[in-house]
Formats: C-alpha cells, structure tokens, sequence
C-alpha cells in the first residue's frame, strides 16, 4: 500500500480489515480490486503497486467515503472533524513523492477537485492547485480560533484579539493555488476568491483577491515570518473597495457593543 510516513501522524483507534484480488510477478502487484475498511471508510484501489525499490504506482485509482473524517487519524497540530465525505483520485508516484492528480473530493455542501504533491520525511511538503463551487470551512478551523477571538479587554473594544495557529505554520511546508466561487469561514463569507499561498520552514506568503457576499472587492497580501525567541512577524496590506458591512452579520466577537 502506499501510505507515506507522516511524522507525528497517529492512527485512529478503529477496526480495519483489507481484502485484495489480482496477481503479484516479479515484485510487482496488478490489483484489479483492493478494498479496505477503517472505522466508517471505505476504500478501493485499482492498478499497479511496483514494490522493487520504495512502494511506487503509475496510476492507481483510489475511491474512499466515510460517514467520519477523523477515522483517518490526526496529527499533533490538527485533527479531522467527523464529517461524512467522499473521494476519488489518481495516484502514482513512491510513498515518500506521492502525486495525486484528478482528486475530486466532497463533504457536506462543499467540494474540491484539482491536484497535489505530497512529499514526507522530515516536515512534510504539500503542494495543491484546486477549484472549488463551495467552499466551507468552518468545522476544519481550531477550536480554539474562534475562543480566542471573542476575547476583550473593554466595552470599547473594535478589534479582538485573534490567536494565530503557530503550530499549523510549522507543521508542515507547502504551497496552495486556490479558486473558489464561494469561500465560507467562521468570520468572513468569500465570493469568487482567489488565493496563491507558500509556507516555507514557518514563514507565510498569501495574496488574495475576492468579492464580499454583501457587494465590494478586497486584495489582501498578509506575511508571517518567524523571528528569533520565538517572535513572529506580521505584515498585511489590504486594498478593500466598495465594501458594506452590516454589523449583525458578523461574528459576535467584531461587532463590538
């Protein structure tokens, strides 16, 4: 199987039970059907596992749904939410390179489809281009995001405190191309966005353009760089034009009293 070893990745205590039909020459394995279970997912595999050197495959087709997300497992700065959801990719590539390409996956109103590379040992490194109809995010946040956010100091307070997620910045490197008809997260709601983002060892480059569901358009440029004594570096421009806010449909903690 290709499963890439993810550092601090950790198994969901669930049953599991794999059963596979095909034929295995030569250190290689044609499989015409594998089928597993994890908890509440559901897996198939079809096409050719080459296991000579690393575990490589020049095109398996992977399917996976799943009542729950979290069967899958976490990793010390996320865990997956229970929600039900279903996927189908083209896979090829070794478990330590692996390239996953024509990937369409839905959970609940959302979906995504596009391609990725994920590269393990050491700090991981995912690199994806997607498209997305809806995009909703809200249960994939950290908990503790939003209970942060809805700290003050006074009744005069405009702007909350927001707690930046450090470890996720460090958890793995990457880069995401994203383009969403509609963007939804637990503070703001995006039309038509569009996203080019790159993490590298901690340090965070995003540009974003997107229309705002009440009217308006923003350009927003934000970096995260990681500075000695364990200090972090903000820097955000936002150009923001025709924007209408209406109080009461924001997130309790920005509408202030």
């Amino acid at each position: 199987m290709i499963v890439p070893d993810i550092e601090g990745y950790e198994p969901a205590a669930v049953p599991y039970q794999i059963e596979a039909m095909g034929s295995f020459r030569e250190q290689q394995a044609d499989f015409t059907q594998l089928r597993a279970s994890l908890g509440t997912i559901k897996l198939e595999l079809q096409g050719n596992l080459d296991f000579r050197t690393a575990v490589r495959s020049d095109g398996a087709v992977l399917k996976a749904s799943g009542e729950r997300l979290s069967d899958l497992g976490k990793f010390p700065a996320w865990s997956p939410p229970d929600e039900a959801f279903n996927l189908t990719a083209t896979l090829t590539g070794a478990a330590n390179s692996l390239n996953v390409s024509e990937f369409q996956l839905r959970y609940g109103p959302s979906d995504l489809r596009g391609s990725m590379r994920l590269q393990t040992g050491g700090t991981p490194r995912i690199d994806m281009v997607a498209k997305s109809r809806q995009l909703d995010i809200r249960r994939f946040e950290p908990e503790d995001y939003t209970a942060a956010g809805t700290s003050t100091t006074g009744a005069e307070r405009r702007i909350p405190d927001l707690s930046i997620p450090v470890d996720l910045l460090t958890a793995a490197n990457g880069s995401l191309q994203l383009d969403a008809e509609r963007f939804i997260s637990r503070r703001l709601l995006f039309e038509k966005l569009q996203l080019d983002a790159t993490l590298n060892n901690g340090n965070l480059t995003l540009d974003g353009d997107s229309d705002f569901s009440n009217g308006g358009t923003s350009k927003v440029t934000l970096q995260l760089q990681q500075r000695p004594g364990n200090l972090l570096h903000s820097e955000l421009a936002v150009t923001a034009r025709n924007i209408r806010f209406e109080l009461n449909q924001l997130d309790p903690s920005l509408q202030g009293t």
